[in-house]
């Protein structure tokens, strides 16, 4: 199922498998190589953190289609 979300300030879309991370999804579909995977899936050590609607999240315990629309 497609997502679109803005990154950036750009409007992206992805079409990411089931299973997907987000991290997954902004590392390897848009290159966003500055997000770690450091304790993937716990999202406790911090590395993967992202601003998702301005709030910090772990990325590497979100499934990339909860980004939908954000």
């Amino acid at each position: 199922m497609p997502i679109e979300f803005v990154l950036n300030g750009i409007t992206r879309r992805a079409e990411p498998r089931p299973d997907e991370s987000l991290l997954d999804t902004l590392r390897e579909r848009f290159g966003i190589t500055s997000l770690k995977d450091g304790c993937s899936p716990q999202g406790q050590c911090g590395c993967c953190v992202a601003l998702v609607n301005g709030a910090p999240k772990a990325t590497c315990a979100m499934p990339a289609r909860v980004a939908d629309g954000t």
